[in-house]
């Protein structure tokens, strides 16, 4: 650097550092070097300037890590709520791609696995326990490691004898997971040990003034049940409208003691899941090759639309969607699209191995089997619209998958 003073050099040097900060990281050194002025050749020791910059992860660009956590809620028995026996812890849980577990632990004890992920629950024995006040607490991971904040509700455990063993005792109210038409609720029980207890049922659409009979709950018999089972009450609200909340009225009454008890819970029945992404991408293909290019890059929103055609080979979907923004494997008809496995006799045509898949409108065919879903704990779906043609198996699965849809498919097998 040739400088006529050396304040100009020096005033140089301060723009160029300046032009370097301005422009991303960088690191300062000292480097002996021969700066020349009118005077003559000086030695001196200027600043270095090193860039050392690192972008941010640009996911149009790269597989970016996955560093969001996950949530969990606990969503029943209710926190306060006085509880006996086997009691089933019950929750949600979401996370921006996968939730792969959740666990539940009493107090301080260790975490156990619960069953489910997205909607999952636990079943608790109070009687492990000493009566009184005990927290319950719930965390969840996604595929990615990361773990959510523990959220926790206090119960109390009270398995003290029944005074009177014939006399009925309502405990905690149980909703099932949903379906789209139909509501079944659980109310577990104490006493009532000669068996003559009833719980019968109204409903109404909330908002609504008019009730409507329902069934009565069945009494339980845990003795004829292959699992282990509280005592309880139990039944189903039918014929019920999809993505609707209802009232439910639960009356229990015993002539042992005079119960005469009114319980109501509200429940909301199943949706029926989404058509299209709330942002499609739509991805256009015509045959195995730009297919098996679309599955292995397929984002959250692709709707990949198959053309007409035969389409020769296995293939597989790694990816997940969101409840909002499934990824969508949709042929342009059902029976004008066809995924031939070519006679392979153990292989599965079309694997799908993500959370919030949607494989609907196409015809699976020629395997042993033809849509397996292999995703451990798995969620939300959808088989729909399907012809699935010469296979020993219509579909498959993996572990602790939950909440599939899976609905007006036509299987002809071998």
């Amino acid at each position: 650097m040739l400088c006529t003073t050396r304040s100009l050099c020096t005033s140089k040097l301060l723009a160029i550092l300046v032009l370097v900060m301005l422009s991303g990281s960088y690191s300062v050194y000292s480097q002996k070097t021969t700066v020349s002025s009118a005077a003559g050749n000086v030695e001196a020791s200027p600043l270095k300037i090193s860039r050392q910059g690192t972008r941010p992860c640009n996911p149009r660009r790269q597989t970016c890590p996955d560093t969001t956590a996950p949530t969990v809620a606990i969503t029943a028995p209710a926190s306060g709520a006085t509880v006996r026996g086997l009691v089933t812890v019950t929750g949600t849980a979401s996370d921006n791609i996968s939730v792969s577990r959740v666990e539940v632990r009493v107090d301080g004890g260790p975490f156990q696995l619960a069953s489910g992920t997205t909607s999952w629950s636990f079943v608790l024995d109070t009687t492990l326990y000493a009566d009184g006040g005990h927290t319950v607490s719930a965390r969840s991971t996604d595929t990615a490691g990361n773990m959510s904040e523990v959220r926790s509700i206090n119960l109390n455990f009270s398995n003290a004898p029944v005074a009177d063993p014939n006399v009925l005792a309502v405990g905690e109210i149980r909703v099932d997971p949903p379906t789209l038409h139909a509501l079944g609720v659980q109310v577990l029980i104490g006493g009532d040990e000669n068996r003559n207890g009833r719980i019968t049922v109204r409903y109404r659409q909330v908002g609504s003034t008019d009730w409507r009979e329902g069934l009565p709950l069945m009494r339980v018999f845990p003795e004829t049940v292959t699992v282990s089972v509280p005592h309880q009450f139990a039944g189903s609200v039918f014929d019920l409208a999809p993505a609707t909340s209802y009232e439910i009225e639960l009356h229990a009454a015993d002539p042992d003691g005079g119960v005469d008890v009114l319980r109501t819970v509200t429940a909301t029945t199943r949706p029926v899941p989404r058509t299209d992404p709330s942002a499609p991408r739509v991805v256009q293909v015509t045959d195995a090759s730009t297919l098996r290019t679309a599955l292995s890059g397929a984002q959250p929103g692709d709707v990949i639309t198959l053309a007409n055609g035969r389409y020769v080979g296995t293939f597989a979907l790694n990816a997940s969607g969101t409840e909002a923004q499934p990824i969508v494997i949709r042929g342009a008809s059902t029976s004008g699209v066809v995924l031939d496995g070519g006679n392979c006799t153990a292989c599965n045509v079309l694997e799908v191995y993500g959370s919030f898949v949607h494989v609907e409108r196409l015809t699976i065919a020629n395997g042993l089997r033809g849509l397996r879903f292999l995703g451990v704990n798995a969620t939300g779906n959808v088989a729909r619209r399907l012809l699935i043609q010469n296979v020993v198996h219509g579909t498959g699965s993996s572990t602790g998958q939950s909440n599939f849809y899976i609905c007006d498919n036509i299987i002809d097998g071998r």
